[in-house]
């Protein structure tokens, strides 16, 4: 199905030789489908179920090579746990597989799926570690096209919300529309290769494909060889224990096992106190695990709660005065999610190694305010084997998310038959606790009450802790018992068979004796003496050789009772050699396996330093590359300031040309200048000296001015003062 008609005006681009792409998207899109149907028959993405790692797929389609990177989606359907690291590293391991790099990146988004603001942040969060030029080759690839019915994909994106259309906006507008059931329909895979090689051609700035900072791939590979090798040293430090404990002395175990019931009789019923406890938590994602294994211990920070369990964790602390490991497992999918990854089922099996010689519980949890599902658990617990059932004990976690006024009795009363199925495997054990805030706040009641049961269970098994080899070792030696005693059997059966033939001949050989005595009683008369005799002679002969076919007779039975004896002591004999020969053979196994582990061990050992080694060599080669594009980055810079300097230079020199020109110029515009200070200097004195004297003059004129004034007012002052004494004189006259 096109997304939309090819403008005819547009001429056809050439086709390219090689055309590289990667599928990315959600778990469930379709991208292992989508696969298939680039590559036609060729394909061979397993679809159907979860893609665990990154698979690359190449075939001939249309003329090209076209090579296909189907990469595991990233989780959606659980709210409260990201997607898993292992997810993010092989999205980001996917742009290695097809290099120098893909052309395009095929973001897949089914047709009839709701694109809102919380999904483009997840293809945000998944798509943009890449790189800063990854929505320059993203193409959406709506698959499930027969979803949309009459209606066209246009349709759909004018009728959608803002959310698709800012999508589309971040891929350029890029999109096409696949139905992954019509395989066989090739014209919606050329329509699909036309609209990427235009895609590729209109490349403005001539990179034709995605390029990954080689750092960041550097770093994935020495990230992943430094798993590795945790993960065999870690494996290596399992089997080593188990060989030392319990494994060992259940092959040395000559005697025929007991069942399980004689077992249990046998052996003493009294709860016995652990001194140490290890427990395994098992269960469904989002069950609680992670917080419950911090309640168990005490603390909230062993299980990082609230994050996906990618692999086996174990931790160890005090409580209630016992040593308790608890080894916390990652949860399996739920069946609306999918089936469950390989690697998770790997790690489910591996969990029992982690607290050797075994854990003494395993720890179902399940969700008070959840259906349960009991075909989906036995299925993953019966990983195990089918002896798990006697060592497990139900956990009912997020014990105050129950109804109020309802207690875990009438919960468990109205679970359904799968629920009710669960604790009649594990015996009616069960216990509950609060899962508030990550767990740390069980109290110490609750977590006694639980090692107790922990405890009682353990003596119901006669303390025997969990162990898969150790049952299927049992189940060997319980064979090997099975097909001895059935020897034996037919053995007897056979002695049996034989004395009852002997029996019923010696039966019929006296009824034929009693016979003939009763006929002879018969016959006999007294007038007959002659014939009497002929008889008895006749008699004596048939008698004689009664006698000796009874002496053969009682030959053969003794025969065949050495026989039986000869058979029964040949068995003993050769059960006998069977067994030395198995003990022999055991003694050797050991003493090979010890020398196969020592040598695994070198091995290891080997395989640590060249993976050491080969870290080295990775970080300097890391280094190295960083060096290299530091002194690329430092050469760049240096010619930049270079080709800055040359051109501050230039002008420079530009403006020191002015500046001397400039300069002369001052010069000789400071000579005019001192020249005309001088006539100035000069000029200024004789006019100092001329106002000098001017002053003088003027001074003098003044001081002269002055004097006449301050005569003539000291004239008028006396003329007043004589004025002034002759009044009272006139007055006095008067008078």
């Amino acid at each position: 199905m096109d997304s939309r008609p090819p403008p005819a005006s547009h001429s056809t681009p050439p086709a390219l030789p090689e055309l590289r792409l990667v599928l990315l998207g959600r778990k469930g899109a379709g991208k292992s489908a989508a696969g298939n149907t680039i590559l036609g028959v060729a394909g061979g993405f397993e679809s159907g179920k979860p893609t665990e790692e990154c698979v690359k797929r190449r075939a001939d389609v249309s003329g090209r090579k076209v090579t296909v990177v189907d990469t595991p989606g990233w989780e959606w359907y659980y709210p409260l746990n990201s997607t898993p690291n292992w997810v993010r590293r092989e999205t980001l391991r996917s742009v290695s597989l097809c290099p120098p790099g893909p052309h395009t990146v095929l973001l897949v988004v089914r047709s009839c799926a709701s694109v809102t603001d919380d999904y483009i942040w997840e293809i945000q969060q998944h798509l943009e570690p890449q790189g800063k030029e990854v929505w320059e080759h993203t193409m959406v690839l709506f698959t499930r096209g027969d979803e949309l019915g009459l209606g066209s994909m246009e349709q759909r994106i004018l009728t959608s919300g803002p959310a698709l259309h800012r999508l589309l906006k971040k891929c350029g507008n890029r999109y096409h529309v696949v139905n992954n059931r019509s395989k066989g329909d090739e014209m919606q895979v050329k329509e699909l290769i036309r609209k990427l090689e235009e895609m590729v051609h209109g490349k403005k700035d001539g990179s034709s494909h995605l390029e990954m900072d080689s750092t960041v791939l550097l770093g994935l590979e020495a990230d992943g060889k430094r798993r590795a090798r945790e993960r065999r040293k870690k494996q290596r430090q399992m089997e080593a224990q188990m060989q030392r404990g319990t494994i060992k002395a259940a092959l040395m175990s000559d005697g025929p096992q007991g069942s399980e019931l004689d077992a249990h009789q046998s052996f003493s019923k009294a709860p016995r106190r652990l001194p140490e406890v290890r427990l395994v938590l098992l269960g469904e994602r989002e069950t609680g695990k992670s917080s419950a294994g911090n309640t168990i211990l005490g603390k909230v920070d062993f299980f990082h709660a609230g994050a996906v369990t990618e692999e086996c964790i174990r931790q160890q602390a005090e409580v209630a005065m016992r040593l308790v490991t608890v080894v916390d497992t990652p949860g399996w999918e739920a069946g609306v999610a999918g089936a469950t990854p390989e690697r998770v089922k790997r790690e489910i099996v591996c969990s029992v190694a982690l607290c050797p010689p075994g854990p003494h519980a395993l720890l179902l949890t399940l969700r008070v305010d959840t259906l349960v599902s009991a075909g989906h658990v036995r299925e993953h617990l019966e990983l195990l084997g089918e002896g798990v059932w006697r060592h497990t004990i139900l956990l009912f976690t997020h014990g105050d998310q129950l109804r109020e006024g309802v207690d875990i009795e009438q919960h468990i009363q109205s679970g359904g038959r799968d629920l009710q199925w669960l604790l009649e495997k594990c015996r009616s054990r069960y216990h509950v606790i609060s899962s508030v805030d990550g767990g740390g706040r069980g109290g110490p009641a609750t977590l006694t009450e639980l090692l107790e049961k922990v405890e009682k269970m353990a003596t119901m098994n006669r303390c025997e802790a969990f162990s898969r080899l150790v049952l299927e070792v049992r189940d060997l030696s319980r064979q090997r018992n099975e097909k001895f005693n059935q020897r034996l059997k037919e053995i007897g059966d056979k002695m049996l068979r034989q004395e009852a033939e002997l029996k019923n001949m010696r039966e019929r050989e006296m009824k034929s004796i009693r016979w003939f005595f009763d006929r002879k009683k018969k016959v006999k008369s007294p007038g007959k003496a002659d014939i009497q005799k002929e008889e008895e002679e006749d008699e004596d002969r048939r008698a004689g050789e009664r006698r000796n076919d009874m002496g053969e007779l009682e030959e053969r039975m003794r025969w065949l009772t050495e026989d039986r004896e000869r058979e029964i002591q040949d068995l003993s004999i050769e059960n006998e050699r069977i067994r030395v020969a198995l003990n022999q053979s055991r003694r050797e196994r050991d003493e090979m396996m010890l020398n196969l582990e020592l040598k695994e061990r070198e091995i290891e050992e080997l395989k640590e330093r060249t993976d050491e080694q080969q870290l080295k060599l990775l970080d300097l080669e890391r280094a190295s590359v960083e060096i290299e594009h530091e002194r690329k980055q430092r050469d760049e810079a240096i010619r930049v300031k270079k080709q800055e300097w040359k051109k501050e230079f230039e002008k420079l020199e530009g403006t020191t040309e002015l500046l001397k020109k400039e300069k002369a110029e001052c010069i000789e515009k400071l000579d005019s200048l001192k020249e005309e200070m001088k006539q100035t200097i000069i000029h200024y004195d004789d006019s100092l000296e001329r106002k000098a004297q001017e002053k003088k003059q003027a001074m003098a004129e003044v001081e002269e001015k002055l004097r006449g004034i301050m005569e003539t007012k000291l004239l008028e002052k006396d003329e007043e003062l004589e004025e002034l004494r002759r009044k009272p004189q006139r007055k006095s006259r008067e008078l």
